[in-house]
């Protein structure tokens, strides 16, 4: 029982990983989460937004602040990355001009358009590979993890003495695994920061304390089962005749 408790704290913190952070689908949230870090967004603006290195310094502060408004933060969320790590930032770039118009700005809005430059650029080849490999460590654990903690638990109730009292067991252990799943997704940010100075896991580690919220959604379906199965023990019997 504690080893598939353990596996299963595993299981689901990777399954988490996998859905938030890693997710092809939501990179703008990393963004997000990464430019509303002033020692980060300067470094990321200078390498991603097409035409902000080109400007002085005086606009580039300003441009750099309207970038870090709540204005601008739907934009961000729509930046997308392909296959290939190639990120779209056309929508970024479109609604910073339109922000600094609507700030007032018009002269700085035309200074950031004739800097010209692509509306995309091209991940580093190492950044790449990694977060491919991420994502299929992350869901190589999160199912053979998952899937040896539920044998686990199938092969505990099969032998078990008590079937009552071991199905209780087993929904408050998946219980105890899903407090250990958050705990774990909430510490990964120190730990990845601790162990690199990449400017990119430092952006994946603020993404990561971004999806709190969402790492509880992800697992109240599972906890709801822990909960079932610890109120469908006291229908069954108790301890198992000779």
């Amino acid at each position: 029982m504690l080893v598939a408790g353990l596996l299963g704290a595993v299981a689901l913190t990777s399954y988490l990983v996998h859905q938030t952070v890693l997710n092809p689908d939501q990179p703008g949230h990393v963004l997000k989460a990464a430019l509303s870090q002033p020692h980060l967004r300067h470094q990321i603006l200078d390498d991603a937004v097409p035409g902000y290195s080109g400007l002085p310094a005086g606009p580039r502060h300003e441009v750099n602040q309207v970038l870090a408004s709540k204005r601008l933060q739907n934009a961000v969320e729509q930046v997308h990355i392909d296959a290939h790590g190639r990120v779209d930032l056309g929508p970024l770039r479109t609604r910073a001009e339109r922000t600094l118009r609507a700030n007032g700005q018009p002269q700085l809005a035309q200074l950031l358009a004739q800097a010209g430059g692509p509306t995309s650029f091209q991940l580093p080849s190492t950044i790449t590979h990694r977060y491919h490999q991420g994502r299929r460590l992350t869901w190589d654990v999160a199912t053979r993890a998952g899937l040896a903690a539920a044998a686990l638990y199938l092969f505990a109730f099969a032998v078990a003495p008590n079937r009552r009292r071991a199905l209780l067991h087993i929904g408050l252990v998946v219980l105890v695994s899903c407090g250990g799943a958050l705990a774990l997704f909430w510490l990964l940010p120190n730990l990845a920061q601790s162990s690199s100075q990449n400017i990119w896991v430092d952006a994946v580690a603020a993404g990561t304390r971004a999806y709190g919220s969402d790492a509880v959604k992800g697992l109240l379906p599972v906890a709801a089962v822990g909960v079932v199965l610890a109120l469908l023990s006291f229908l069954l019997p108790g301890r198992r005749r000779a």
